[in-house]
């Protein structure tokens, strides 16, 4: 993690000095995912180059989430991800009309037994290692309106998708 890099830095500007960065994801030097945690509180913001800074497109959305103090064991097939975020960020076309293709981030919590995330579009893929902590974060590209197929991977080989 750059706690250096300009969009860390943009984000402590706008939430506080009393936020810092935990970890921040940048794809292909167009998008970039940071987590910002105050005390046990949570919060990821996609930010995007533009004219050559970064910016958050829009109003910066903020949905809090605590940050748990321990979490599952075993994977729960019917709600693999706890307190999963998905979040879409584009520009409008020149013509004003909405993005074709946007970013979107997933974020959340998985249980110990859990060891990445996978995220795929029609459009891009990418996997997410887990944090000690269990949470993790994961940016790609897709069309607007298009729901990702996520899966969570076990450490014991298996696969759970994972419905948004």
């Amino acid at each position: 993690m750059n706690p250096t890099h300009p969009a860390v830095k943009i984000l402590i500007d706008l939430l506080g000095p009393e936020w810092h960065a935990v970890d921040l994801l940048v794809r292909d030097d167009q998008a970039a995912i940071v987590e910002m945690r105050r005390d046990d509180l949570r919060e990821t913001h996609i930010l995007v180059a533009r004219r050559g800074g970064w910016v958050t497109p829009g109003v910066l959305t903020r949905n809090s989430t605590k940050v748990p103090a321990q979490r599952p064991a075993v994977t729960a097939p019917e709600e693999p991800i706890l307190q999963v975020q998905q979040h879409a960020s584009g520009w409008p076309s020149p013509d004003g009309s909405p993005p074709h293709e946007v970013w979107t981030s997933l974020d959340g919590i998985v249980a110990e037994d859990a060891v990445a995330v996978s995220l795929t579009t029609s459009s891009d893929h990418s996997q997410a290692a887990i944090r000690s902590d269990g949470t993790f974060l994961i940016l790609v590209r897709a069309s607007r309106g298009e729901q990702p197929d996520v899966m969570v991977h076990l450490r014991s080989g298996e696969q759970v998708q994972a419905l948004l």
